[in-house]
């Protein structure tokens, strides 16, 4: 058997009210695997049916599948890692069926097989702890679960192939957080989570269960109706992937209808949403959704796969920072279409005109646009021009970039912001052309111009932070303080972004967009802390020590400390810093 080649036909089956069928043809390949003799295939597939009966629900058939899966490793499957992977999912099954006692055995079981076999740092380990921390959690013990699950997270958050284990670790602790009363730091683990799965694609079998933990967390918070909003959206998940019969869908559902309830009782219209609530992204991608994906298939069908459709650039919306403040301006349902030169020339204005005979109002909001003075920022836009327009740069030196004539060249004359939006934004349906081309190439500095920019950036860090700030202090120079304190924290959150490989935005998204950054983000709750604190306060130097420890720490981990050109001797300004020993 060719496990392989099954495991494809498995991912590609249908959900919803179809999922049985994943049961009948697992039954299937286990039998051929048996009559073939084929011990490795039929352990895996028993594995994976042990995870589909979980999923739906029936505990007792996964039980009676585990016995099998354990008898098949003691009796002719030798293999000590596959043997901790079956009592794992054992483990699981009976942690889902409420066989708590059972569940501890058998992970405790596989966690001696991984003391034996691997490092502390495996990624393996970070699967049990995630399980532990569930069964820590069932079991009333939330203290317990969150420190599992930290210490899963340590494991995987540096780990890019395993972002959705992050996401799903990310949604577990802040589970624990909520049980726990700390509800800003479950905030924090849910929008990094939030963040990865829609970047991932936004249909992970897992996510349901971030939404339905957002929409808790915003019960808590007494916001029902943006709590109905996340059950909604789990809720539509939840219906693919294992149906509405299923009883994780049925107790959503029943959340939902208590929100619903909630919202009516404040006055409010649960079932009616608010698009005034409602982040622009989301507007556009349902504007798309309604009208602007049937006007592209039906009036351009021959043009359809070559239609990019997005909502990138200029604009708070494009970053998902827009709140109601910034909504007295350019706020409305509105996508962009990105075009080849080609494709443009063809149809580019009978495709604008058939965009503005779209509805002019959508979810009660008028679709209003004023042409800024650096052009159209939404509608039908020609794919050179936009990136040029924003970078500042010719056409055709963008294009000598993306054709890889020019390795770094343009990295001296647009600046970073500009990258960043860029990059930034969703794209709601992908077509071929250049749009996703440059995109690809624009994603990130070229290793070279990224080590020159954390040189740089260190350098203004250490320099305005850890050098003038004090000199302007011991001179009484005030306002000149404050400019080095400003200037200090501007750079270090730059330096920030670097670290996480992650263009930095426009200075007014700065600290905010820090919150979804993985490493060194602590540096985001610092600065607030040094806000708060009266001028000239000496615990703010204190507070540069700090944050120079976490830069090197960081530098360190990624291998860059003492390994970027010209930073050596700024790091060893951080370094003399933490020691104590710096000369104002």
């Amino acid at each position: 058997m060719d496990i392989n080649e099954v495991l494809k036909e498995l991912d590609s089956l249908p959900g919803g009210e179809d999922v049985g069928k994943t049961g009948e043809f697992l039954d299937e390949k286990i039998r051929l695997a048996r009559d073939e003799g084929d011990c490795a295939s039929e352990l895996t597939l028993l594995n994976e049916m042990i995870g589909y009966l979980r999923y739906t629900g029936r505990y007792d058939d996964a039980y009676r599948y585990g016995d099998e899966a354990l008898k098949l490793c003691g009796d002719k499957v030798r293999d000590e890692l596959s043997y901790a992977t079956t009592l794992l999912n054992v483990a699981t099954a009976e942690r889902a069926g409420g066989r708590y006692d059972d569940s501890l055995t058998h992970y405790t079981m596989a966690e001696r097989i991984y003391d034996r076999l691997l490092e502390k740092n495996d990624y393996l380990y970070a699967a049990l702890y995630n399980n532990l921390s569930l069964l820590c959690q069932a079991r009333g013990d939330h203290e317990e679960s969150a420190q599992n699950l930290e210490k899963a997270l340590e494991i995987i958050s540096g780990i890019d192939e395993r972002r959705i284990e992050q996401a799903i670790t990310r949604t577990n602790l802040a589970q624990a957080y909520i049980r726990l009363g700390r509800l800003d730091d479950a905030m924090g683990q849910l929008v990094s989570a939030d963040d990865i799965f829609e970047k991932e694609g936004g249909d992970d079998f897992h996510y349901p269960g971030c939404l339905n933990a957002m929409a808790e967390l915003y019960r808590i918070k007494k916001d029902n109706e943006t709590a109905v909003r996340y059950y909604r959206k789990a809720l539509d998940l939840l219906k693919v992937h294992v149906g509405e019969e299923n009883p994780t869908y049925l107790a959503v559902k029943e959340s939902l209808n208590e929100a619903k309830q909630a919202v009516t009782a404040e006055g409010g219209m649960a079932d009616d949403p608010d698009p005034t609530g409602m982040k622009g992204m989301e507007l556009g991608r349902r504007f798309y959704e309604e009208y602007g994906r049937s006007m592209i298939h039906e009036r351009f069908p021959e043009y359809e796969d070559r239609i990019t459709v997005g909502l990138v650039g200029r604009g708070s919306e494009c970053y998902g920072f827009d709140d109601e403040l910034s909504r007295d301006h350019d706020y409305g349902p509105d996508f962009c279409m990105w075009l080849d030169d080609d494709v443009y020339d063809e149809i580019g204005e009978a495709l604008q005109k058939a965009y503005e005979e779209l509805p002019g109002k959508f979810m009660g909001l008028t679709r209003v646009r004023i042409l800024p003075p650096d052009g159209r920022r939404v509608g039908v836009l020609r794919t050179k021009e936009f990136y040029s327009r924003i970078l500042g740069i010719s056409e055709e030196l963008l294009l000598r970039y993306v054709n890889g004539e020019d390795d770094t060249g343009i990295f001296a004359l647009v600046r970073e912001e500009d990258l960043s939006q860029c990059t930034n934004g969703e794209i709601f349906r992908e077509a071929s052309g250049d749009f996703i081309r440059t995109r690809n190439k624009l994603s990130y500095y070229p290793d070279i111009i990224w080590k020159r920019r954390i040189a740089e950036e260190l350098h203004y860090s250490a320099q305005m932070g850890q050098y003038n700030y004090i000199r302007m202090l011991k001179r009484g120079e005030k306002v000149a303080s404050e400019i080095a304190l400003a200037g200090y924290m501007e750079h270090t959150m730059k330096l920030v972004y670097l670290i996480n490989r992650k263009y930095a935005p426009y200075y007014k998204w700065l600290h905010r967009g820090m919150a979804q950054l993985e490493k060194a983000a602590v540096i985001m709750d610092i600065f607030n802390a040094v806000y708060d604190m009266p001028k000239g306060d000496e615990r703010i130097r204190m507070t540069t020590e700090i944050v120079a420890s976490i830069i090197v720490e960081e530098l360190e981990k990624i291998g860059m400390a003492g390994g970027v050109p010209g930073s050596e001797k700024y790091l060893d300004v951080y370094s003399q810093v933490l020691n104590n020993s710096l000369m104002a």
